[in-house]
């Protein structure tokens, strides 16, 4: 599956699919059900000059801000900035130490390249195209536009083997032809803006003494309103017409307690009688219990 993503030309992708089907007709035809424009090299759009086909950046930041990651967002944010104003500086001055001047990966790749085209059958028509013949593969260049039929140095913008093979054919050096993108001047305009160093002041929770000593110096020299009366010179705590409303409301529950427990004793007074009464008829036996039930009845009835 990994060759049908690494295909950079419709013909390639096809092939590779083929031979995924003679593997697993299976996981070739599921493997069809995603749309190849979001996966394959074949469909990718040259305008961004890359070639990868997974995407692993999520993962290579998450481990990038392992340590911070765990922390509360408000030391998080401080700690993942101190790092990226660290990885600026360290990339500017690693591109700042590159021998040449393109990008280091770009020169490898561009010499890994330069060892394919050993084989290759080259045919010039005079003006800038090229065709090469890579055993039964045959692909066309023209290096005016800077193009192949293979997709690589439009995918890329290092030129591919077949580019190359042109290239040696027209004793020009390959690595003059390698993107802008991948020069060190560009790399250079990348890294110049730098995060400026910021000083992140403490502060105590709530208000200091000097803020509580601003606010009560402000009230100073003023007249207090009432907020009961609506009269000035006293608040509500020192109001006389609430201190003499809060006496009256406290004569009036001592009254209403004093009540209350005359009542009260008054309630268990008759309890207490009632107590006995039920004793006394306890002690009486059944007949003499019976007997005198009979003659309440009796008298209810003359009445």
């Amino acid at each position: 599956m990994w060759w049908c993503a690494w295909s950079t030309y419709g013909e390639e992708f096809n092939d590779q699919l083929t031979i995924l089907g003679t593997v697993s007709e299976m996981a070739a035809k599921e493997l069809i059900g995603y749309p190849p424009q979001k996966w394959c090299r074949a469909y990718f759009d040259t305008k961004c000059k890359n070639q990868m086909v997974d995407n692993n950046f999520t993962e290579s930041f998450n481990k990038w801000i392992l340590e911070a990651r765990h922390k509360p967002i408000i030391k998080m944010l401080p700690e993942i900035r101190v790092k990226v104003m660290k990885l600026l500086k360290d990339r500017e001055e690693e591109c700042r130490n590159w021998r040449d001047e393109i990008n280091p990966y770009a020169k490898d790749l561009l010499t890994d390249y330069r060892e394919i085209p050993q084989g290759y059958e080259i045919h010039f028509n005079g003006d800038f195209g090229y065709e090469v013949h890579e055993g039964k593969d045959k692909h066309t260049i023209n290096l005016q536009l800077k193009r192949c039929t293979c997709r690589v140095w439009d995918l890329t913008g290092i030129p591919c083997s077949h580019a190359i093979k042109a290239l040696i054919y027209q004793k020009k050096n390959p690595m003059s032809e390698v993107h802008w993108w991948y020069s060190k001047e560009a790399y250079m305009l990348v890294y110049m803006h730098k995060l400026q160093p910021i000083r992140v002041e403490k502060k105590e929770r709530g208000r200091g003494k000097e803020e509580r000593g601003a606010w009560s110096s402000s009230r100073k020299g003023l007249l207090m309103t009432c907020g009961y009366c609506c009269n000035r010179g006293h608040n509500i705590r020192t109001c006389p017409l609430v201190n003499e409303k809060i006496k009256n409301m406290g004569e009036e529950s001592s009254h209403k307690v004093q009540d209350v427990t005359l009542i009260s004793d008054y309630h268990e007074s008759q309890t207490s009688e009632q107590e006995q009464q039920f004793a006394q008829h306890s002690t009486i036996g059944d007949d003499e219990w019976e007997g005198e039930g009979k003659m309440k009845m009796k008298a209810a009835s003359q009445f």
